[in-house]
């Protein structure tokens, strides 16, 4: 009778129900073990990982295109921690290298599925959407626990804007939810029932991240679906509007520079920019080393490109930016081609493009979640070998 429940087990099946369970946790990333960044899905994904590699007696990285600049980041990153190794953070590399070496290899693998792929989508647009609408009944009813920070998870995300951010990106997920009509009447309801209330707390939020987030996803999901539909004429029409509205806020920002600059703290963030600048020349071209910009301006650099400058040097710099080209192509080419996809994979672009307004105005991304996102459109797009 054993061996009868033994054999129905398929061990494949169960490994991509246990990426997809870690998959749903790391939206929850304010749960660690340890007091390090370090989570339940983390130690899910290495467990999938390490099985992997054993099975097929290789290591799997991912496809050419993405292991060529991952390798010379990850080198650079090395050669970095060598030089500074007596003021560096090891916790902080160690992050990068569990990306990169666990994470987007597991996810762009079995994303690789269209099933898969397709039920990842849907967990993550389940997962924050239940976040998203549990913080409006919170702001709603019980604005008093909202205030305090008691009854909702902003209080748990580090910076009250993560949470906002988890929200934008639940309002793209859920677009492409409600409007895939191969999804069943209930989830593209729960969908656009998400979608409007995330555009709610994102506008009323006056995150500016956020809410740049929210409209810079929405414009290209929008130029996505028409596509999608095959109206050339529509995109035509719709992205000379956006253009145009781009245009108008650009001379709206300008006109009201001092207000914005204010609202904004724009002058620290310059004098941040300045000694980043300055700082880095300083130090090529390994860096100081990761998290030393805490020592020269007193925090985070709010700009992965002046940031990676100053702490890791110009080559990882490079490599990393090289690395997110390849995924722009990748996304851009998922756009052009519409059609070979679904609303659902087609809101994962939209992020991927709202999260490059993080990398320049916010502190850089080390959270496994928003390489999730990459790694799914690796996976999508990308020509990831089935034989890994």
């Amino acid at each position: 009778m054993r061996r009868h429940i033994r054999s129905k087990v398929n061990p494949d099946k169960l490994l991509k129900g246990i990426a997809l369970l870690a998959v749903a946790l790391y939206p929850f990333w304010f749960i660690t073990f340890f007091g390090m960044n370090l989570g339940l899905p983390d130690l899910l994904m290495l467990v999938i990982f390490s099985i992997l590699v054993i099975r097929n007696k290789r290591f799997f990285f991912g496809p050419k295109l993405i292991v060529y600049p991952s390798i010379l980041f990850l080198t650079f990153l090395s050669l970095s921690a060598i030089i500074n190794y007596e003021s560096t953070s090891y916790t902080a590399y160690i992050q990068y290298f569990w990306i990169f070496l666990v994470v987007i290899p597991v996810v762009a693998y079995y994303s690789t599925n269209n099933e898969w792929r397709h039920h990842a989508i849907l967990t993550l647009s389940v997962v924050t959407g239940a976040i998203t609408i549990h913080t409006l009944y919170i702001g709603l009813f019980t604005p008093a626990e909202w205030d305090a920070g008691g009854g909702t998870y902003r209080w748990r995300f580090s910076i009250y804007n993560q949470l906002y951010w988890i929200i934008a990106t639940s309002a793209l997920l859920n677009l492409g939810v409600a409007f895939d009509k191969g999804l069943r009447l209930i989830v593209r309801i729960f969908g656009s029932v998400s979608f409007i209330s995330g555009f709610i707390i994102i506008i009323n939020s006056q995150t500016q991240s956020a809410i740049l987030m929210l409209l810079i996803g929405v414009s290209v999901i929008c130029l996505s679906f028409l596509k999608y539909m095959g109206k050339d004429r529509s995109v035509k029409t719709f992205a000379s509007a956006a253009i145009i509205s781009y245009l108008v806020g650009i001379m709206y920002t300008l006109s009201n520079w001092s207000h914005i600059y204010d609202i904004g703290n724009l002058d620290s963030r310059f004098e941040q920019y300045e000694r980043a600048i300055i700082g880095g020349a300083t130090e090529q071209p390994f860096g100081a080393g990761l998290r030393s910009a805490s020592n020269l301006i007193g925090g985070s650099v709010h700009n992965f490109a002046f940031s990676y400058w100053y702490e890791i040097g110009i080559f990882a710099l490079v490599s990393y930016c090289i690395f997110l080209i390849i995924i722009v192509r990748y996304s851009y080419f998922g756009i052009l081609n519409s059609s070979e996809f679904r609303p659902i994979e087609l809101s994962i672009f939209g992020i991927f493009f709202a999260t490059l307004s993080l990398l320049f105005f916010q502190p850089e991304l080390v959270r496994r979640f928003w390489y999730i996102i990459y790694a799914i459109i690796i996976g999508t797009v990308g020509k990831v070998s089935n034989k890994a």
